[in-house]
């Protein structure tokens, strides 16, 4: 018998550790990898979500640290607790569609307002020119 497809085996997930006694040990990591972690936690901190793949290639490739990749699947379990919580807010969801509405009519107007503006001005430049 042939198989299919590949088996897919279900990830591990990481012992459950409690979070008030994690202690992060950022300990080798280079200054641009702390810049850009310190975006990410930041970032996940005020709901703004970001691709965490560029975090998992340069794991993959082996430019992170042991002590950063011990740390990690912890890590990324926060994060995306963190990013499952916005939704659950109540009246979140409907300030979002707002927000969404506003910026579109925004760029319409915009869109509208500034190739008035920039015509009004050439042809009243025209206008006094001899």
């Amino acid at each position: 018998m042939s198989k299919k497809g590949k088996s897919r085996k279900k990830p591990r997930l990481p012992e459950e550790q409690d979070l008030d006694t994690f202690e992060f040990r950022p300990t080798g990591l280079n200054l641009k990898w702390t810049k850009d972690l310190i975006t990410v936690f930041d970032g996940y901190r005020i709901h703004r979500c970001y691709d965490l793949t560029f975090i998992e290639r340069a794991i993959g490739e082996g430019q992170m640290p042991r002590s950063f990749v011990d740390q990690w699947r912890f890590i990324r379990t926060i994060l995306h607790r963190f990013a499952a919580v916005s939704p659950k807010i109540p009246g979140v969801m409907e300030k979002y569609k707002r927000r969404q509405v506003v910026r579109f009519v925004t760029l319409v107007l915009l869109t509208i307002a500034v190739p008035l503006m920039v015509a009004t001005f050439v042809f009243s430049i025209t206008a006094i020119a001899p």
